[in-house]
């Protein structure tokens, strides 16, 4: 499996053309054992948000995703990260400019596991007085954060 950065590739990266799949991944889960086994079919490309500005990343896969045309675009981070979240806005943000031309999964790294994340869930999570109000609903139970972050106590 190979993987590749995704600031160093060229926007008409002929793998991504092949596969039609690509994984965009938080950089530092390059060092978890086996978190990307389930995305062999997919080109895995990595990226950082807190090295590389989020308006950066975005206009980079904004060309990959015209000149490349891939079906699918995955986005697998860390969760907890305040970096990291903004890739799943940023893939968002290129499905909404370019009209739905792909589809997309987003998934988090939880304590060891890989976390199917819906679509709605990444929208409302920008928008912190609608999950103020979620969270004013007692019913809802208990989301209140936690130090639960993968890598609170580790590197990121």
């Amino acid at each position: 499996m190979e993987i590749y950065n995704l600031m160093e590739v060229n926007t008409g990266f002929k793998p991504v053309i092949k596969k039609k799949k690509v994984l965009i991944a938080s950089s530092c889960l390059r060092h978890k054992d086996d978190v990307f086994s389930g995305f062999s079919d997919a080109v895995i490309l990595l990226a950082c948000p807190e090295r590389d500005h989020i308006n950066v990343i975005g206009f980079k896969l904004l060309g990959l995703i015209i000149r490349c045309k891939p079906e699918r675009v995955q986005v697998l981070t860390v969760d907890g990260s305040m970096h990291c979240v903004a890739l799943h806005y940023i893939v968002e943000e290129v499905h909404k400019a370019l009209n739905g031309l792909f589809q997309r999964d987003h998934y988090v790294y939880s304590r060891g596991e890989i976390v199917n994340i819906p679509e709605k869930a990444v929208k409302v999570s920008r928008y912190l007085s609608r999950i103020t109000r979620l969270l004013s609903y007692p019913s809802r139970g208990d989301v209140g954060a936690k130090d639960d972050h993968e890598d609170s106590h580790g590197e990121h």
